[in-house]
């Protein structure tokens, strides 16, 4: 149940704003950017600092990299196109990419636009081979997936997938004709006033920007490279400012009109792209990029982005015209999202969101969970009892290459079930989420979604 606070939005924002301040020392984040939509009331500000080491203020102009919630800028394009007739989603992927391959060859010629935008493709989805700067960037890197393996049957799981991002970006580019960081300022950014948005590091340097950080044992420390790799422009490469994301949470929790008044999608559109479509295992579900969840029954869209050194967390709600974006620059400033974000659901909207209880096991209905699973990067997660419940260990087995940055194990994470083969993790980074077992249709356990991740049981 939704409950009444009778202050005032402005006062309120006064106090987040003092609860970030002890927030960001608490999980040692050097600089935030708030941008919050309360009652369609317009809110920004800056704290902290752009860099520990050249320190200049946050300011509601300082730009953040935004990273994956650039996937919705890309759904949002394909159905600008799907609105101009020249893309449906049922489309297969070779209409327009008649070479496209990944491992699997049902999946190569089975897979929609749809599926793309609902990460449901189930090829591996990680996938960060150096493509370079050029205009080719994209198109070279679709061409490098021929070898993707297939992790699980298409359309069968939600799976977060960058590679399928990046692909229907490169779909974009082949209906165009253009590069798909020119459709995306022609088609969206300009129109939607959003002119401090980026996704060139030669833009970005001109003006006051975040630089990523990385929290080690002695501290945070500056994070290198800062650029995203050109390829994954569509997946996560718009580099924004508070006040620009303002405009897109207008946008899509208005009825498809620019400010200027300028239709760019009809309210069916935009509300298709809020439907639900496929089950994510943790309560929610996926539309079109955006992760759709009911909170005392409110219902919110989100999506988030991880850089290199920075975190990201946007949310909106339409039905009560409430929005918000959280921008950090440290790898781990999704524990702040995560507290700056619950502190507006229950000040401005009287929301709570509880976890579900847990369930003790006794170490013999564990032993079926007792296992190691995959990552995208060759490490592994492993899954062994603990007190009723389980931990899952993080175990690196690969050393970075040249130019990328040095691994980081995760820390340990307690969990217990919920239900059935459903568990909640306890700790940080994981913490809150509920996680899950997948089996194959011989009953036999076959991977682990954890944050959102299909991993393979090995």
């Amino acid at each position: 149940m939704i409950r009444q606070d009778n202050r005032s939005d402005d006062g309120k924002f006064e106090e987040l704003l003092i609860h970030a301040r002890q927030a960001m020392q608490r999980f040692h984040v050097p600089g935030v950017a708030i941008a919050l939509i309360a009652n369609g009331k317009d809110y920004a500000a800056g704290l902290g600092v752009t860099s520990i080491t050249n320190p200049l203020e946050v300011t509601p102009q300082t730009l953040f990299q935004i990273g994956s919630t650039t996937k919705t800028f890309t759904a949002t394009l394909i159905m600008r196109l799907v609105e101009q007739g020249k893309v449906s989603l049922d489309d297969h992927v070779r209409k327009f990419l008649p070479d496209f391959k990944v491992s699997d060859e049902q999946a190569s010629a089975g897979v929609t636009i749809r599926h793309l935008l609902t990460h449901t493709c189930g090829w591996l989805g990680d996938f960060f081979p150096e493509t370079g700067s050029g205009d080719d960037a994209i198109a070279r890197y679709v061409a490098l997936m021929r070898d993707l393996p297939q992790m699980t049957p298409l359309g069968m799981y939600y799976s977060y997938n960058n590679a399928a991002l990046v692909v229907a970006g490169r779909v974009v580019e082949v209906v165009m004709g253009k590069t798909y960081e020119s459709v995306a300022r022609e088609m969206l950014l300009e129109p939607l006033g959003m002119y401090n948005s980026y996704f060139f590091p030669g833009e970005v340097m001109l003006h006051r920007f975040a630089v990523g950080h990385i929290l080690k044992e002695q501290g945070a420390v500056v994070a290198d490279p800062w650029p995203v790799p050109r390829f994954a422009a569509p997946a996560g490469g718009i580099t924004s400012d508070a006040r620009d994301q303002l405009e897109y949470m207008h946008f899509h929790m208005g009825d498809g009109s620019t400010p200027k008044g300028e239709r760019l999608l009809t309210p069916e559109s935009l509300k298709l792209m809020q439907t639900p479509m496929a089950q994510q295992g943790n309560g929610s579900w996926v539309g079109l990029t955006w992760t759709i969840e009911d909170i005392d029954g409110l219902r919110f869209y989100s999506h988030g982005g991880t850089t290199n050194g920075q975190e990201s967390d946007f949310w909106m709600a339409p039905q009560v015209n409430t929005a918000l974006t959280v921008m950090t620059n440290l790898d781990r400033g999704d524990a702040l999202h995560a507290d700056l974000s619950a502190w507006v659901k229950e000040h401005y909207l009287g929301v709570v969101k509880q976890n579900p209880p847990t369930i003790s096991l006794a170490d013999r209905g564990l032993a079926a969970y007792t296992a190691d699973f995959l990552t995208s990067s060759n490490d592994l997660v492993k899954v062994a009892p603990l007190e009723g419940g389980i931990l899952l260990t993080h175990v690196l087995q690969t050393q970075p290459g040249e130019n990328e940055p040095e691994g980081q194990a995760l820390p340990p994470m307690h969990a217990k079930f919920i239900e059935g083969d459903r568990f909640l993790v306890f700790d940080q980074p994981f913490k809150d989420a509920i996680c899950e077992f997948l089996r194959r249709e011989d009953g036999e356990i076959a991977w682990m979604r954890i944050g959102g991740r299909i991993l393979p049981r090995q």
